[in-house]
């Protein structure tokens, strides 16, 4: 366990950064049920609400979504133009019944199009909210804001050498973080606001080594203990492994694997239900299966389940980066189109992928009919404490009843 620190100092940015919304454009609302209806007030309409943002917003594959204590979404992402982006978020404000923003959380050099590079947690014992995010080349920073995203903290991550692909899960005021630089997977803790972490690297499996510049996930258990998945590679062959390992343990155990099928891009994320490990990767594994995403779960983190394959809908391919919440009412997965076709397809966008028993997955959408002409980039999903679920995504097409933009559907 090696101390490490940052070397930027803490940066504060005020609301008075914040992107004026006069000239957002109005809440549209479209049902994906004939009950949907637009709220004055209360919580998020159910069915899609496009959340309005400047006319000239760019909006692209990055987007995080979390919680309030009241199950009203916060949704991060990452709009601008070429070599001018900002990391923004909108709040969706009960109280009047529309969305605040758009906040401005940093400014970054340039939109990272490859793999997840923002991430987002609520801390439930104070309420404090964390992101982790790509703010330029190597660089991986920490924003950390104590008044519901108004104001924030701001500091590079330490890495060893090029930094990218952080995770973040806070609980009990303690921040836990997981980030790929030069020397592989770091897992980095602390328990201050400020100072320095806490610094393990990721444990490799025997034959193995780590897979360089590949995603992980940090998340904690009900008992706020921290979890973390990651890629492995062999020493020779083409195998490509899931790994998980509980830091204060300091040993990695196998997941699954591709069974010797080469990989060339991977993506992953975590979760817990109580206690129990759900890890889901997307990997091609298999020539006769006609999925690439799979779900196994642990009690214990150290004997896994036989992986599930997540049904395609139709012949469209979804193995890009996989968005994955628990509920009280299920599991639920998000991942965008990434190939195929459209023999045999059902449902429109955004895909959700769900399951009871972490065996039989369901794959459809809120639009059920393929009627809505959505077109998905990036999406997030949560549960709110009823076991409702909610999706934030962007959507690149322009259809004939929603224009390009940032939505989110609750069920």
């Amino acid at each position: 366990m090696v101390a490490c620190g940052s070397d930027h100092p803490t940066e504060v940015i005020s609301a008075a950064a914040t992107v004026a919304a006069a000239s957002a454009k109005p809440t549209a609302t479209a049902s994906a049920a004939p009950s949907a209806k637009v709220s004055t007030k209360g919580p998020l309409p159910t069915g899609y609400t496009q959340v309005p943002l400047p006319a000239d917003a760019h909006v692209g594959i990055q987007v995080a979504m979390v919680l309030t204590a009241t199950d009203d979404p916060i949704v991060f992402y990452i709009t601008g133009d070429e070599g001018k982006q900002r990391l923004e978020l909108m709040a969706w404000d009960a109280d009047g019944g529309k969305w605040k923003g758009p906040t401005v959380v940093d400014t970054i050099a340039s939109v990272f199009k490859f793999g997840r590079q923002v991430d987002v947690s609520r801390d439930k014992s104070n309420g404090e909210l964390g992101v982790v995010y790509q703010k330029a080349e190597g660089e991986t920073w920490l924003a950390m804001s104590s008044d519901s995203g108004a104001n924030w903290r701001k500091e590079k991550l330490p890495a060893v050498g090029s930094a990218s692909y952080a995770s973040i899960a806070l609980s009990n005021t303690v921040q836990h973080i997981s980030i790929a630089d030069g020397e592989g997977v770091h897992y980095l803790r602390r328990s201050a606001r400020t100072g320095d972490f806490q610094s393990i690297p990721a444990p490799t499996l025997e034959g193995t080594e780590l897979a360089q510049a590949a995603e992980s996930r940090v998340r904690v258990d009900a008992d706020g203990n921290p979890g973390v998945i990651y890629f492995l590679k062999p020493k020779e062959g083409y195998d490509t492994l899931l790994a998980f390992f509980r830091p204060d343990e300091g040993v990695a155990h196998e997941v699954f694997d591709s069974k010797n099928k080469q990989n060339d891009a991977q993506y992953l994320d975590l979760a817990f239900d109580g206690k129990k490990a759900i890890a889901v990767a997307a990997l091609h594994r298999s020539d006769e299966e006609k999925s690439s995403v799979w779900v196994s779960s642990s009690e214990d983190g150290k004997a896994w389940s036989e992986p599930a394959a997540v049904p395609y809908d139709g012949g469209q391919a979804t193995d890009g980066f996989q968005g994955l919440a628990v509920g009280n009412t299920g599991v639920a997965l998000v991942a965008p189109v990434t190939g195929g076709n459209l023999e045999g397809t059902k449902c429109g966008l955004p895909k959700i992928y769900r399951s009871t028993d972490l065996k039989a997955w369901t794959s459809c959408s809120p639009d059920a009919k393929n009627e809505e002409s959505f077109g998905t980039d990036a999406s997030a999903v949560a549960f709110d404490s009823a076991g409702k679920l909610y999706v934030a995504f962007t959507s690149n097409a322009a259809g004939p009843k929603h224009p390009t933009g940032l939505y989110v559907w609750r069920e």
